[in-house]
Order: C-alpha cells, then structure tokens, then sequence
C-alpha cells in the first residue's frame, strides 16, 4: 500500500522490475495482513454478536426472574394482605369477646354483690380468693383483711383443726351440697361471737383450678323459731296429754257410776244393757288411756290397744265362760279416728262372742288377728268356734244394738264387713285403711 503510494504521487519515477515486484510483494503482504485482521475483526464480531446472543439470552432470563419476583412479591402482598385481614379479624374477635368477658365479669359481680347471704370463694389451699359485701356485714371484717387469708378464719376454734380434713375430702370429691349435713354448724365474727349458719358448697372450674363457693346464711332467727316452735309443741303435747288423761278419767268414773247403778237394778235385760255400755266406755277410755301411755299423741298402737281391749273383755266374761283368747296380731298404727271405731266394733264382736258362742259354760276358741297389708290396707277377724248364728241369720238386717253399732261404725270407716257361720267356725272379718289415707 505505500509502494502503490509512492507510484501514484510520482508517476514519472523510474522503477525496476524487480522494484515492481517487490511492490507487488509487498501490496500482497499487506493485502494477507489486512485479510488477517479482516477475519480478526469478523471473529472478534461473531465473537462479540455471539456473546451479545448470550447476553440477550441471560437478560431475557433476567426478566423472567424479575416477572416471577414480581409474580411472587404480588402473590406474597396478597397473603400479607389475608394475614393482616385475618390478624384484624382475630383482634376484633378478642375485643368483642373481652367486652362480652368484662360484661359478664361485671354482672358476676353485680350478682354476688347482690346475693342475700355471704358468698366466699376459696382457693385449693383454702385461702380466700373472692367475698361479697354481705361477708363483710355478717363477719364484721373489711374486704381487704379476708382476701388471701385461710377460711378457718370465719369458723370457732374448736373446729378448725379438722376443717382442713373436710376441705381435703370435698376437693375429692367436688360437687353441690350442704356442708356438715344434719349437722349444727356456727360461724365466728371478728368480734369472737358465734352465730349458727347453713353453708351451701359448689365447686367452680376456672383456668387455675378448681375453686370452691360457699354460701353462708345465718340462720340465728330461724333457730330461735325453731325452739319456740318445740317449746310450743311439747307444751301443746302436754296439754293434750292431760285432755286424754281426763277424758279417760271421766270415761272411768261414767263406767264406774253404770256400774254402782247396776247394783240396784233387777231386770235381767235393763242389767245387761248397763253392763254393755260400761263395756263400750271402757273401750274409749282404753284408747285415752293409751294416747296418754304413748310417746306420739298422733298415733295409736292398734296392735297393743287390741290385745288390751281383749283380755279386759275376756276377764269381764270369764266369770260364765271357759274361752281361751288366741291373738294373732301385727303391728300396726292409726289415727285416734280409725281407733275409736275400731275398738267399738271389736267390743261389740268379741262381747257378742263370749255371751253368745259358748251357753252353758262350755269351753272355746276365740281368735283375734290384726293383719297389716303393705298397701296400707288392715284386715280385723274376730272368729270362734262356738255354736254359730242360725241359718236364717242375716248380718244387715240384725237389729241388736251391737251389730247396728257394726254397721254405723264400718260405714264411718268406709270399712267392708264380710261374715260367715256355721256350727263351730263363726268369723266377722273387718277390711279397712286408715282414715287419714282416705281420699275425701
């Protein structure tokens, strides 16, 4: 290239052949140079066109990461954004519910404030944890002197040694019912006096265990109405003690002048009937007589008044007869108005029997039994084996005073009477209850 220069600047120049071809030498030399840096230059473009290829192949690449970041940053804000809807949600939930907790705290405590006896939670140590203010008014204590303090506080000395026992097996056993049942339990104020009470025990589950409310009630007033209501009663038991004792001693001296009468009296029939009364009273008056012996003025021993009424009749009859008494009694207790009747009507059976079942002096059986049913059901048998009725005999026609007196009094008591005889088996049977259990 600088000989081809050098010829075109001076065209008149000589030069030789060989000068000519070592030009051509040399223009060839630098055509192979500029070749080789042609194909330098045309490696060094692929080169540069294939790393920009790869560049555009790595940024392309780089985009797609960056989409996808960003793909994932929006997905990840949304569930930022859920998480922060849900945390919202979850507060406001709590808020709501510690309102509704602070609403029911507050009512808790209007309540228990409220409450007409003593109301004091303990602890499973047995320390005092809550008390009302009616605790304060009953005790004679401030609020702040019972809380954390042990409950034995409120109670005498004489029974808080063993009140720890106590409070140990209820914790065992945790459930509602009255402290120290059928027993005569006391309190005792800050000022050392005592005061009965009546405490109600109630487990209560919290998150910290198992506490146990006690409700206590003075029960001073009630026990001073109880005492005057049992002075009152043995008084009135007393008393009617007394109107038996002197109902029975009237009976005795009515028995006693129809007797001292029947000593001037001749007629056979006129006698009879004065020792039949007599024979009536006294079977009243055993009843007095046995209301007045007996522990309850409610109740008669029907078992003990039959077996009474019995022999006296039998001693009253014995004099004309040879009869052995068989009685076969249950125990049994009834109401002075199922006795009354029922001692008239056993008078009258058995003093028919002994008159009239064995003439002539002849000796007999007479049987006495006093069944008791469970369904409070009472069967009287008054049965001998004396010489019967008669064929033609008929119970609700017989106008004997004794019988009519049987009748009135079985009807009195809504009684049945069933009979039956014959030579040698003659048998009144009495099914009836007591008077109390009948329905009006």
């Amino acid at each position: 290239m600088a000989v081809m220069a050098a010829l075109a600047l001076d065209p008149d120049q000589q030069f030789s052949q060989s000068d000519y071809a070592k030009a051509v030498i040399n223009i060839l030399e630098d055509s192979a140079d500029e070749r080789d840096r042609l194909h330098d230059s045309q490696r060094a473009v692929v080169n540069i066109l294939e790393d920009a290829a790869e560049e555009r192949s790595l940024l392309e690449l780089t985009q797609k990461a960056v989409l996808n970041i960003l793909d994932d940053s929006g997905a990840e804000k949304l569930r930022l954004e859920e998480m922060q809807k849900a945390v919202l949600n979850i507060l406001d939930d709590l808020a709501g519910e510690m309102g509704e907790r602070t609403r029911l705290e507050e009512r808790f405590r209007s309540l228990l404030e409220t409450a007409p006896d003593a109301i004091v939670i303990v602890d499973q140590e047995g320390r005092m944890v809550l008390v009302n203010a009616q605790t304060e008014k009953l005790f004679g204590y401030a609020r702040e002197e019972l809380l954390e303090q042990k409950v034995e506080i409120l109670l005498p000395d004489r029974f808080r040694g063993n009140h720890p026992k106590h409070r140990m097996r209820f914790g065992a056993d945790p459930r509602i019912r009255p402290m120290g049942a059928e027993l005569e339990l006391h309190g005792r104020r800050k000022d050392g006096s005592e005061f009965p009470t009546e405490i109600l025990l109630s487990p209560v589950k919290t998150d910290e265990g198992v506490l146990v409310s006690a409700a206590i009630r003075d029960v001073t007033r009630t026990k001073d109405i109880e005492h005057q209501i049992r002075s009152s009663l043995k008084e009135k038991e007393a008393l009617l003690q007394e109107i038996h004792h002197r109902v029975k001693n009237n009976l005795q001296i009515i028995a006693s002048l129809l007797s001292l009468q029947s000593g001037y009296i001749s007629d056979p029939q006129t006698l009879t009937q004065f020792q039949e009364s007599q024979g009536r009273i006294r079977s009243m008056a055993l009843i007095h007589e046995k209301l007045y012996q007996s522990e309850t003025l409610a109740t008669v021993d029907l078992a003990d008044y039959v077996r009474s009424l019995t022999n006296i009749l039998i001693r009253t009859y014995s004099a004309n007869t040879k009869v052995t008494l068989d009685c076969r009694i249950d125990q049994a207790a009834v109401s002075i108005d199922t006795a009354v009747p029922i001692g008239l009507m056993l008078n009258e059976l058995v003093t028919n029997a002994l008159k009239y079942a064995f003439p002539d002096g002849r000796t007999g059986l007479l049987l006495v039994t006093l069944s008791a049913a469970a369904d409070g059901k009472f069967v009287l048998t008054v049965q001998d084996d004396g010489i019967g009725l008669g064929a033609d005999f008929q119970f609700e026609q017989a106008d004997s005073l004794g019988l009519r007196l049987v009748r009135m009094f079985a009807k009195q008591l809504r009684a049945d009477v069933t009979f039956r005889s014959r030579p040698g088996n003659t048998a009144f049977e009495i099914c009836f209850t007591e008077a109390a259990a009948k329905s009006p």
